[in-house]
């Protein structure tokens, strides 16, 4: 081997050395939560209380999007809303904060390990305030699922965001997520996985008397009366799973507007669901529980496209943002 070669390789290895300690030095990233007493004012509103909740996916993966540009107009984009539950926002979340300005938002930043690339990618965001804990800091949690799944989902730390919001002086737990993607049996299996484990973290950390709200892209759809077994994939069979174990008192928001879906033909062409932007079958989804004592019922449902569209006419995200208005009041 020549001189220039052994350099060369030399180099090489010491590169990858030094990457490697870096790695294992580095800390396993952080949550964080901007919050103003702008919140608190909602707190001297009583029940019934109407807000709109949505969930978008922001195609922010590092290197590949233009999060620096496109952050702060989705951020300001987002200020009809009065929840909401953000996914793949895995770099520069401050820029997106700073122009959405919500009164309480959360970040859930921290890695699975000290090998993962980026956190989870998920934010909360509301203009309610949020409920303090025991040792007086803010109330939500936070997980991550154990799952490995495809190589494409591995350098993330997917897993789950909750927030506690105190809306006229009812508890509302706000769950956001974003799952294992890919059509794979190894994604399929890491799904299934997953479904088990955020269903038990929504045991664990939501009682009864608290209403509930999961949205999030959730790379599943539900399983229709309708579909034939070629269609009882993972992500059919996935979803069924998960409603099975959140339990009944789960709803779907857009079925519960729209109706639930049955097979495509003349017989249903007007269909409520038949004329929903986007079709039946989204992968981001808004789900709902009441809790003890109120109501929650959705009133609308939409999906955002249009408003959602650069200078140049492009879509900010690959995904849309999807929003329901709900109504919460005493039972």
């Amino acid at each position: 081997m020549g001189r220039f070669l052994r350099v060369v390789l030399g180099t090489l290895i010491i590169l990858v050395l030094a990457a490697g300690v870096m790695l294992l030095m580095r800390g396993t990233g952080f949550d964080s939560v901007w919050y103003t007493d702008d919140a608190d004012a909602f707190r001297r509103e009583s029940l019934p209380v109407e807000f709109t909740v949505a969930t978008y996916n922001v195609q922010g993966r590092p290197l590949m999007d233009d999060t620096k540009g496109k952050f702060p107009e989705i951020g300001r984009r987002l200020e009809p809303f009065d929840i909401v539950g953000i996914q793949e926002c895995f770099v520069d979340y401050d820029k997106l904060f700073e122009a959405a300005d919500f009164p309480a938002m959360v970040y859930h930043g921290t890695l699975r390990s000290r090998f993962k690339l980026v956190g989870s990618g998920l934010a909360n965001m509301g203009r309610f305030p949020l409920l303090v804990a025991e040792d007086m800091e803010y109330s939500y949690e936070s997980m991550h699922f154990t799952t490995k799944g495809e190589p494409q989902n591995r350098p993330a730390s997917k897993g789950i965001l909750l927030t506690r919001f105190d809306i006229g002086g009812h508890t509302l737990d706000v769950y956001n997520t974003h799952m294992e993607a890919g059509g794979s049996e190894e994604a399929a299996k890491a799904r299934l996985q997953q479904v088990d484990e955020l269903v038990a973290f929504v045991a664990a950390n939501s009682p009864r008397a608290h209403s509930v709200i999961f949205m999030g892209d959730f790379n599943m759809r539900p399983l229709r009366d309708h579909h034939g077994p070629e269609e009882e994939d993972s992500k059919f069979v996935g979803f069924q799973r998960m409603v099975n174990g959140l339990g009944e008192e789960f709803r779907d928001a857009s079925d519960e507007i729209h109706g639930i879906p049955g097979p495509t033909n003349d017989e249903n062409h007007d269909a409520p669901w038949r004329r929903r932007p986007g079709g039946a079958e989204d992968i981001d989804r808004i789900l709902f529980r009441a809790g003890e004592g109120v109501s929650l019922e959705p009133l609308t449902w939409h999906k955002h496209i249009e408003d959602f569209r650069g200078d140049d006419g492009d879509l900010l995200s690959d995904h849309d943002p999807v929003s329901v208005r709900f109504r919460l009041e005493a039972r």
